[in-house]
């Protein structure tokens, strides 16, 4: 039986004394829902539902390649069809993941800037789209990533885009793409739409307004993260197994100019780093405090100058990696013309991708440990210190050589072809000074290190009540 407005409100406002949900809505609210705002309410309730079913709906599933599931004798004509599936990801389907979350943020752009309310019927028009978009995307990378046919690894050197690790760093990308849309951006919308309605129902709105402009703002930001990224996807993905390399390689020499301008900073730091330093002299009042004191501030001094020393002694090692990185980034033509006859496997592909990472690792660990004593207030050299960074130094024991002789036994080949054993001659002798001065370096930092007098570390307990007692 239907019910006359009066007869809505009347008996909305009987369930606002014993549901939950409606007694923070107001007399207004009541009126609202009774006469035409509730089926507004309901299909904005209904664009979140959509939202929130799509945040889990795009699975990727854990791709396993099984023995024997690899074909070494693939032809580029055997990969016709993934070639196909390609170009429409990079043509038609991530373009339409941009057009797509571009209409949903021109949606919200549209409406009011103070009091906004979404407009239901065209935001479930662009999810629908979204939705299918999404679903065609995941499919056709999983079709070219894990569905046969299937090329090895050692033997895919002439299957130009479609080589495995190609398609596996594809497929990663995408699934990154996918998750941000779904997950992240739409949450952010759905929480968007909440507070819009919210704000209708409550008999004070200001706080639920807040609420949806920081939303908005969320999404605006991610919005653009979220094109960006698939900008880089699509350009990537065009890149030529050259360009890839030299582009890795940059950003592994990028990576390591900043951790060295982070050691700089760190290698000439304040001895009074932290304020509470200065304060605890003016504040001591009493002669035993003040013993404690002084002998706080003895032991911060001397941990920053010791950690100071640990960073002075990294740098050395950061510019030899330095330089080993840069000279094998000169090493790539800027047009190689070989790539046709001697193109690069992914076997090889993985290797210089992943070629710097033991290196900087290690030495962002080093930085990581002298950050946390130099920035901790009361940290003091202690032997959990002194162990990471000599774990550290030990894990960077010859990886600069072996670094070098991987990479060079790969690449040097496909630069000189049968002419390259007299290149691999110069640059092993080249390479060799460079390791010679590496291992004096880690030697001498590694003896130093273990000299280091350190306290035992303390539990939480006892480093708690320490700091109370300096802070009185």
């Amino acid at each position: 039986m239907s019910q006359s407005p009066r007869e809505m409100v009347e008996r909305l406002q009987k369930m606002r004394q014993s549901r939950f949900l409606l007694r923070g809505l107001s007399n207004e609210a009541i009126e609202l829902l009774a006469h035409g705002s509730f089926f507004v309410i309901l299909m904005t309730g209904s664009v979140v539902q959509v939202m929130e079913g799509m945040n889990q709906k795009y699975e990727f599933p854990q791709h396993k390649e099984t023995s024997g599931s690899t074909d070494a004798n693939l032809t580029i004509e055997d990969m016709a069809t993934k070639s196909e599936i390609l170009n429409k990801l990079q043509c038609n389907l991530l373009p339409a993941i941009k057009e797509q979350i571009t209409s949903l943020l021109k949606s919200l752009d549209d409406l009011d800037e103070e009091y906004p309310r979404p407009d239901v019927g065209l935001t479930l028009s662009i999810l629908s789209d979204l939705d299918q978009i999404l679903q065609a995307t995941v499919s056709s990378i999983l079709t070219i990533a894990d569905e046969a046919p299937l090329p090895d690894k050692k033997h895919d050197h002439r299957l130009e885009k479609l080589k495995s690790f190609r398609c596996s760093q594809l497929r990663s990308q995408i699934k990154s793409i996918v998750g941000s849309v779904a997950e992240h951006l739409l949450e952010c919308y759905g929480t968007f739409m909440k507070c819009c309605t919210m704000a209708i129902l409550v008999a004070d709105p200001s706080l639920a307004w807040q609420e949806a402009s920081k939303s908005k703002q969320s999404i605006r930001l991610m919005t653009a993260g979220t094109l960006d990224s698939i900008d880089r996807t699509i350009s990537w993905s065009l890149r030529s197994d050259w360009d890839i390399v030299r582009r890795d390689w940059s950003m592994a020499v990028g990576e390591i100019n900043d951790l060295l301008e982070d050691l700089t900073e760190h290698a000439n730091p304040s001895l009074d780093l932290t304020p509470e330093l200065a304060r605890l002299t003016v504040s001591s009042t009493e002669e035993p405090d003040l013993l404690d004191h002084t002998i706080f501030q003895t032991r911060r001094r001397a941990t920053m100058v010791l950690s100071v020393e640990v960073v002075s002694s990294t740098i050395p090692l950061v510019k030899l990696a330095r330089i080993l990185m840069k000279k094998l980034l000169e090493m790539i033509p800027k047009k190689p013309n070989f790539e046709a006859g001697t193109g690069i496997n992914s076997e090889t592909l993985e290797q210089f991708h992943d070629a710097f990472d033991s290196i900087t690792g290690h030495l962002m660990g080093i930085m990581k440990s002298v950050r946390f004593v130099q920035w901790k207030t009361g940290a003091s050299l202690g032997v959990d210190f002194r162990d990471d960074v000599l774990t550290s130094l030990s894990d960077l024991t010859k990886t600069l050589e072996t670094a070098s002789t991987n990479i060079a036994l790969r690449l040097i080949p496909l630069l000189y072809g049968a002419e390259h054993a007299s290149h691999a001659s110069e640059f092993k002798a080249w390479s060799l000074t460079l390791e010679e001065a590496w291992d004096r370096i880690l030697a001498r930092l590694l003896v130093r290190v273990s000299s280091f007098e350190v306290r035992p570390e303390e539990q939480p307990q006892q480093e708690n009540q320490r700091n109370q007692g300096i802070d009185t």
